[in-house]
């Protein structure tokens, strides 16, 4: 882990010394796309959530190779997910709501103009999963994962859009259960979702 971070941070100190630096606050909104739920018990039943918004926000900096037409940009996001399920437990409707730390590590690659394409890892790191059942009790739940990130993004003086589509590349899983019915909920939380997110840069160099 120590040599890793080190790696790191050699690379971003080689990438300052001739880059364009700005660092800027970002948010925006998640549309979360439908995820399975799996009731596990005298009876096994299955129920896909509904599609969702939720938000992010958080920091951001960015690393301009001019020379090269791209650019390095890591960002630390709060993130909230909100996945509601319909005749999950009951006729009414159910939420999951995750909250989570998003570090995504993204390549920008100019295409022409303002335009440019976003790709790269994004690190999850869940900090705490509520659902809204109260007799369902959380015994286990996978809190860090490895997704990637691809979308397009408009770049201009100060501000940029972007909008990316997000997917889960490694197996998460919340597990929920109930002393009283013997019964446990399991929820996929792997993220995939569509990110709109809007951005203020500082120039820092």
């Amino acid at each position: 882990m120590n040599r890793i971070l080190f790696t790191l941070i050699s690379i971003f100190i080689s990438i300052s010394s001739y880059s364009q630096i700005d660092i800027g606050i970002k948010g925006g909104i998640n549309l979360n796309f439908s995820k399975e739920a799996n009731i596990v018990g005298d009876f096994d039943i299955s129920r896909n959530s509904e599609h969702d918004l939720s938000f992010h926000l958080g920091i951001m900096a960015e690393f301009e190779i001019q020379k090269l037409g791209i650019s390095i940009r890591p960002e630390i996001l709060y993130t909230t997910n909100n996945y509601d399920y319909v005749g999950l437990i009951d006729r009414d409707s159910q939420r999951l709501t995750i909250q989570k730390i998003d570090v995504p590590i993204l390549v920008g690659i100019d295409i022409i103009g303002p335009l440019r394409l976003l790709i790269g890892p994004s690190l999850q790191i869940i900090l705490d999963t509520d659902f809204d059942i109260k007799e369902f009790q959380e015994i286990d739940n996978d809190t860090f994962s490895l997704n990637a990130q691809i979308g397009l993004g408009l770049k201009f003086d100060r501000f940029d859009v972007d909008i990316r589509w997000e997917k889960g590349l490694t197996n998460m899983e919340s597990n929920f259960v109930t002393e009283i019915a013997n019964v446990g909920v399991n929820f996929d939380t792997r993220p995939n979702q569509l990110i709109l997110g809007i951005a203020y840069r500082f120039g820092i160099k």
